[in-house]
C-alpha cells in the first residue's frame, strides 16, 4: 500500500514522473482500495459474528474464520 500512497503524493505533486500516466496511478489506487475492502469485509464480519462457547465449535469457528483469510491472501497474491 506504501508504493501507491507515495505513487498519488506525487501525482499530486509538481513533479510528477512522466513513465506513469495519471490514469495508470489512479487504476493503482483503485486496485488497492478495493483489495483493502476486501480485507475490512473480512474483520467486520469476524468481529460482528457470534462467539461460540462450547469448544467444539468454537474451533470450529476459528477455522471457518482461517480458511476465509487464507482464501483472501490466496486470491490476493494471484494477482
Amino acid at each position: 500500500m506504501t508504493d501507491i500512497v507515495e505513487l498519488l503524493r506525487e501525482f499530486a505533486g509538481p513533479q510528477y514522473p512522466d513513465n506513469i500516466s495519471g490514469k495508470q496511478a489512479m487504476g493503482r489506487a483503485a486496485d488497492e482500495i478495493e483489495r483493502l475492502h476486501e480485507y475490512e469485509n473480512l474483520v467486520k464480519f469476524i468481529a460482528n459474528d457470534y462467539h461460540e462457547l462450547s469448544q467444539e465449535k468454537a474451533m470450529w469457528q476459528r477455522d471457518d474464520w482461517k480458511a476465509r483469510a487464507q482464501k483472501l491472501i490466496k486470491g490476493q497474491s494471484d494477482e
